[in-house]
């Protein structure tokens, strides 16, 4: 089965809308204390439509950013001036070559779960190790399994409703099918919107590969990283059962 990962242009439309309500601010705040802590160049793997990198950029920081959607990285570019155009680009976290090293390396909001097969998973390793310094951080950031979201399927929910813009209506509504021997939730989404002509629909399907703790340990060790700490939450608590995030701080071994 191809598994799918990808934004189109309606879903970067109202991607900020959404997450706004939906994503709590604590994994921003964690994020750039860690990039605000960093005297020398960050690279954002996943910035997306600059949730993290616009504040960032704007706080002082030396920060870059790479994310595979084009439609994505366009709005990201409408919110930040021309001349730091350069700083962000289309490009794939499995395949990219850097013509700098940076002191710390994020991928947030699950941008790893994109990575399905293991190749995919060794070759973003692979890659963001080599664009590390000798003393560089890498954090990655994934949701812990919950067994219920892994075994049975959900119903249909609503899981936003709002106005995109003065007036104008948004729901969302989400349906996960999992596949537990792959490690995979398949994601049906529906965007219905008000528009002056009528309501309009969009589906998108995309799917999000899910990990274990020793199965990132062994990922990342057999990538050549060193995995110093894992938090459960982004208050830097040990990651205990009953957490559902899971974060790793690394670097180079």
């Amino acid at each position: 089965m191809r598994y799918k990962a990808k934004y189109f242009a309606t879903t970067s439309k109202f991607y900020d809308t959404v997450y706004e309500k939906l994503r709590s601010p604590v994994d921003k705040k964690f994020y750039l204390e860690e990039i605000l802590n960093c005297d020398g160049k960050i690279l954002e793997i996943g910035c997306g439509t600059g949730r993290i990198f616009v504040d960032a950029l704007r706080s002082g920081a030396d920060i870059y950013g790479i994310d595979a959607s084009r439609n994505m990285i366009k709005i990201l570019k409408q919110k930040i001036e021309k001349k730091d155009h350069y700083r962000v680009s289309v490009a794939d976290a499995r395949r990219v070559n850097f013509d700098m090293t940076f002191d710390l390396i994020i991928a947030p909001f699950r941008v790893f779960s994109h990575m399905f097969t293991i190749a995919d998973q060794q070759s973003f390793l692979k890659c963001a190790k080599s664009a590390m310094n000798e003393n560089a951080k890498l954090i990655i950031d994934l949701f812990y399994p919950k067994p219920d979201l892994i075994h049975h399927p959900t119903k249909t929910l609503m899981d936003f409703e709002g106005e995109y813009k003065p007036g104008k209506k948004l729901r969302r509504y989400v349906t996960i099918e999992p596949d537990p021997v792959e490690q995979i939730n398949n994601l049906i989404t529906v965007f219905e919107w008000d528009e002056d002509s009528g309501i309009k629909k969009f589906r998108e399907d995309f799917s999000m590969r899910y990990f274990y703790k020793f199965e990132m340990i062994h990922l990342l060790k057999s990538s050549g990283l060193k995995v110093n700490e894992i938090y459960g939450d982004f208050e830097r608590n040990k990651l205990v059962s009953g957490k559902w995030e899971q974060l790793f701080i690394c670097s180079p071994a």
